[in-house]
Order: structure tokens, then C-alpha cells, then sequence
């Protein structure tokens, strides 16, 4: 019963992200990718994630439009590149833009992400994309979604 009610709540939670309007750029594109699982989660690509978990979190905005929303704890320290990082990261962060980089390397990792792009996941997890679902690789895997 336990299983059956989570499953069910994450699904109107991966619903309600995936339905609520961009703010700032434009997303394009259709694909849409789900994880969790603790290691390493890279997303680079256009479009809005959303990613929850504790560990180190990076954001990098490459087009200069996105929009930066992060709630919890962690220590914020900006990069001359633009990198922005927060360490001991415990919260979630809601990223939109043209073109952007996210990288959580840490335990309890949740992501969604709605848009274009390509995710590279190391460690346990598992994902799920339109096309097909998998697990994590401990020597990483590539993950593509969107067009």
C-alpha cells in the first residue's frame, strides 16, 4: 500500500512540474526525463529542471537568461566562469534557460527535468525518459531526451 501511495504522489509531483509554465527563457522542445538515485547527475540543455537532494549543487547559466531558484541550505560561492555553487547543498533548485548546465554530486538526488538535452548519471538510480527507462551506471551513463 505504502509503494502504491508514493508512487502515486510522485507522479502528481513529476505532473505538476512538468505542467507549470516556464519563467524567463522559452522551452522548446518535448522530452522530458525523471531520476533519483545518489552519485553524480549532470543536465546540460534548454528547458526547466527541477532537482532536490544533498550533496554539491552547480549551475551554470552558458545563454545568460536563465532564472535561479534555490531554497535550503548550502554555502553559495560564485565562480569567475559564472559557475555558481553551493556546497553542502540540502534543498531544491529550479532552473529555466536557453542553455543551461546543472551538476548534484551527493545522496537522495531527485531531478526532473522538462525540454532538450542530454543527462550524464554515475552511481545507483534509476531514470525514466518518453523512449525507455534504465538505471544508473557506476562508470556513468549518457542519457538523452527531448529533440
Amino acid at each position: 500500500m505504502k509503494k502504491r501511495l508514493t508512487a502515486l504522489m510522485l507522479t502528481l509531483v513529476f505532473l505538476f512540474v512538468l505542467s507549470t509554465p516556464a519563467i524567463g527563457a522559452t522551452v522548446k522542445g518535448t522530452g522530458f526525463l525523471f531520476a533519483r538515485g545518489s552519485g553524480v547527475a549532470k543536465i546540460e540543455g534548454k528547458g526547466k529542471v527541477h532537482i532536490e537532494g544533498n550533496g554539491v549543487l552547480w549551475v551554470k547559466d552558458v545563454a545568460g537568461d536563465a532564472r535561479i531558484v534555490v531554497k535550503g541550505y548550502g554555502k553559495k560561492v560564485v565562480y569567475k566562469d559564472g559557475t555558481i555553487c553551493y556546497k553542502g547543498f540540502r534543498g531544491v533548485a529550479n532552473i529555466t534557460g536557453s542553455h543551461i548546465k546543472v551538476k548534484i554530486k551527493g545522496v537522495k538526488i531527485r531531478l526532473w527535468a522538462k525540454g532538450s538535452g542530454r543527462a550524464y548519471l554515475k552511481g545507483r538510480g534509476i531514470y525514466r525518459t518518453k523512449k525507455k527507462c534504465g538505471r544508473w551506471s557506476l562508470k556513468g551513463k549518457v542519457v538523452r531526451f527531448g529533440s
